[in-house]
């Protein structure tokens, strides 16, 4: 709990960050100091701010856009926000209009309109969706079937016949709920990291691996394990025993140095396991979600693993305006809708690479030379390197409908 006094969105930077001085930057620069001059206006200076409330709001209403079928946006700012909630005035970019409108709400009225007027059931069915593999549609079940918080959930697990069954997946997440909660400190992440490592080079030679996400852009905050490894016996996904050896040999080697217990292990096949892992005994649990990928589609698995989304929604753009399309895989021309085969790729016209700079070459976009290093794509950071490199775009990403 902070006092508004005290926090550093309600009130001024002593030594604001160098900007380059473009009308888009101008521009922005202006909605923030609006948002931020109003909150100091309307909020009293002893207005105690309760950041995991609002913690807790922003996660609920982006579980809210699930559990009533809105399809997320892409970069709509949840994730940052609550990543780097102590630093609004300099993490929070101005296009991220609705975390600064919850942020209001919380802080002038003490609720979040869009939540306080939820009905019992629908209030116990977003909350359900915090529960670990649970959507939309279990958690009407489970809410439907009289229960209203987690301890009614795990009472109905235990019974013979439960009205609503609760996998496994489910009732492990369930109990590890509080944990899996957590945002995970970079410092504890990069230990794992270590560890992971070793299990890795214990699998056998030839692996590489990184662990991708707002961890590879170097924030101070995590949400999850995200793990891509690829290996050259693995160069395509239809060599799916090849696969489930290979990742069996990390997961196995996982378990062996302790990091991973066998019931933990909620699926694994022939390119991706789910499960959670945790550092050492006191540690906390925490998810993990593991990709192998095919050995050529490693560039585009790490550029599109570690974001940021604003960058990727922009290099998708991009891709779109060149006649290719990218995803986390590769990039090519796409079969159109009345071709015999829309949903796959044109032969010979996938974009094989080498690096994530090859892609930035391809796109005809500034990598070396600006310094987009993945700890760079951070979009208050590449946003300004682009708009210094000509790249005029950017000023338009709020209408990019991708």
């Amino acid at each position: 709990m902070l006092r508004a006094s005290s926090s550093r969105f309600l009130r001024p930077a002593l030594q604001p960050r160098p900007h380059i001085c473009t009308p888009f930057r101008r521009w922005e620069t202006l909605i923030a100091s609006n948002r931020v001059l109003r909150l100091r206006e309307e909020v009293g200076p002893d207005t105690k701010v309760d950041l995991k409330q609002i913690m807790d709001d922003l996660r609920d209403l982006k579980l809210l856009d699930l559990m009533e079928g809105r399809r997320a946006k892409s970069g709509n700012g949840w994730k940052d926000a609550a990543r780097r909630l102590t630093e609004l005035e300099d993490a929070l970019a101005p296009i991220f209009t609705m975390p600064w409108t919850v942020i209001r709400e919380r802080l002038l009225d003490g609720k979040v309109r869009a939540l306080s007027s939820l009905s019992s059931v629908d209030a116990a069915k977003l909350r359900f969706l915090q529960i670990f593999n649970v959507g939309p549609a279990r958690a009407q079940a489970i809410a439907d079937a009289g229960c209203r918080t987690f301890d009614d959930v795990l009472k109905m697990a235990k019974q013979a016949e439960p009205k609503v069954k609760i996998s496994k997946s489910q009732q492990v997440g369930l109990e590890l709920r509080e944990d899996l909660n957590r945002l995970i400190p970079r410092e504890e992440l990069v230990e794992l990291e270590k560890e992971i490592k070793k299990a890795v080079a214990a699998a056998g030679r030839g692996f590489q691996m990184e662990i991708l996400g707002s961890y590879r852009r170097g924030s101070a905050f995590c949400s999850d394990v995200d793990l891509v490894i690829r290996h050259k016996r693995y160069a395509t996904k239809d060599q799916t025993d090849e696969g489930k050896e290979l990742l069996r040999k990390i997961i196995d080697q996982l378990v062996e140095h302790g990091l991973v217990k066998p019931e933990h292990q909620l699926a694994c096949g022939a390119s991706k396991f789910m499960g959670f892992i945790r550092l050492n005994t006191k540690s906390r649990f925490r998810r993990i979600d593991i990709r192998l990928v095919p050995h050529a589609s490693y560039p585009y698995t790490l550029l599109g693993g570690s974001g940021d989304s604003l960058l990727m929604k922009f290099l998708r753009w991009r891709a779109k305006q060149m006649g290719w399309t990218l995803n986390v895989y590769e990039m090519g021309k796409m079969y159109s809708a009345v071709d015999a085969n829309p949903n796959g790729f044109q032969p010979g016209t996938l974009k094989e690479v080498k690096d994530e700079k090859a892609i930035f070459d391809l796109l005809r976009l500034p990598y070396a030379s600006r310094n987009l290093k993945p700890e760079e794509r951070d979009y208050r950071i590449w946003k300004e390197k682009y708009l210094a490199a000509g790249v005029k775009q950017v000023e338009d990403l709020y209408k990019m409908n991708l």
